[in-house]
């Protein structure tokens, strides 16, 4: 059986510097309000789906890091 396929920000993570990949992670999970890696990752790869209010936080972050384009996707 196929896994359900939701939006996923890898293209975008992947645009993000090395040395601000932590920092990113980070403001990524406060904003959204979770604390566990598990929560960042399962959004990053697209294994739960994302509401709207979730996909417009992520893309302000993704702009404070100089990511504006190509974010979504794998």
């Amino acid at each position: 059986m196929e896994q359900a396929k939701f939006l996923t920000f890898v293209n975008g993570y992947g645009q993000i510097r090395k040395k601000d990949i932590t920092a990113f992670k980070k403001e990524v999970l406060t904003e959204l309000g979770y604390t566990t890696w598990t929560a960042f990752y399962q959004r990053l790869h697209g294994r739960i789906d994302l509401t709207v209010r979730e996909k417009e936080i992520i893309e302000r972050v993704f702009a404070k890091y100089g990511v504006t384009k190509n974010i979504w996707g794998k």
